[in-house]
């Protein structure tokens, strides 16, 4: 809560044209530091002019490399709760009561039947490790978070220890869900909340979806080339969910032994999706690894985290 300053005068109270704020269908985590200790915002005076705010700006944003800037948007939530408690006061002998802060704001929602899967619950609790802040996007496409600082859209900053993720199976009466449930840092104050009004932007912010973390396994390993298996972990553990469609221009090889690139184009070379998700590779042939080499295959596309599979190497036999 901002505090009174000596010699104060009541702030004026005209008003204008405020666009209202709509439904919260989905919300956005973002860590709320990034790796430089900056508090991740976006920075107005760089979004401006018609156009600037397109599906192209935003999907940078879900698929940046470093992770401590990344957006995470959930999926669409149901029985969405954002109140704020009670006003905290101390009362004395005479009837009297003193203002001592504001109530804490508290958000429930619930994430429904196929996204509430046990696999997300697992993703959904590493929010708990590191501090987080929210964007909120209402049913009108609106992007909504708090201008702490003039000239920033900030994330609304959540409350350390307490965000709580809760597993709900089907019942009789009930479909499977994800009971998501925090409170807002004491300091967040209603009136520093803001909105990028949907008719501002031209993408579609209800369609953002959060990255698919990516698992590989290698076989028919030799120093003509390979076959890289990628799978999400959705799905079942028999039939996992796999990562289809990849192009050639989707890889880049290197032989981490000589420190030389791979060409995956030109004499001798191939790139074939032989069945969904799994990719034969066939390196050029005047750039075969010899023997014992050490060779790391690195892919990249939008929508998926590569991250365990860019780490992972394979020695030629």
């Amino acid at each position: 809560m901002k505090a009174c300053k000596c010699n104060n005068t009541l702030d004026n109270t005209g008003v204008g044209c405020v666009p209202i704020f709509a439904v919260t269908k989905k919300i956005i985590l973002v860590p709320y530091f990034d790796s430089n200790g900056s508090v991740n915002q976006l920075d107005l005076s760089t979004v401006t002019g018609p156009g600037y705010l397109d599906d192209a700006f935003f999907s940078a944003l879900v698929n940046q490399a470093d992770g401590s800037k990344r957006w995470f948007p959930l999926p669409e939530m149901k029985n969405i709760k954002d109140e704020r408690g009670d006003d905290l006061y101390e009362s004395f002998d005479d009837q009297t009561k003193m203002f001592i802060n504001q109530g804490i704001r508290a958000f429930s929602g619930l994430i429904l039947r196929k996204d509430a899967s046990p696999i997300l619950l697992g993703k959904l609790k590493a929010a708990r490790c590191v501090p987080v802040g929210i964007y909120i996007i209402d049913k009108d496409g609106n992007l909504i978070g708090s201008e702490s600082q003039e000239g920033y859209l900030a994330p609304i900053r959540v409350e350390e220890d307490t965000f709580s993720v809760k597993w709900v199976k089907t019942g009789d009466k009930n479909v499977q869900a994800i009971n998501l449930a925090f409170e807002f840092h004491i300091d967040e104050n209603d009136e520093d909340l803001r909105m990028i009004s949907s008719q501002e932007m031209t993408a579609n912010l209800n369609l953002l979806k959060g990255l698919l973390d990516v698992r590989v396994v290698y076989s028919g390993i030799s120093v003509t080339g390979v076959t890289a298996k990628l799978t999400t972990d959705f799905g079942t553990l028999l039939n996992p969910v796999e990562v289809e469609g990849l192009l050639v221009s989707d890889v880049a090889a290197r032989n981490v032994t000589t420190s030389a690139s791979i060409s995956l184009t030109g004499t001798g070379s191939s790139f074939t999706e032989s069945a969904p998700g799994v990719y034969n590779i066939v390196y050029k042939t005047t750039d075969d690894p010899a023997t014992t080499n050490v060779v790391k295959l690195t892919f990249t596309k939008a929508g998926f985290d590569f991250s365990e599979v860019n780490s992972t190497t394979f020695v030629t036999p």
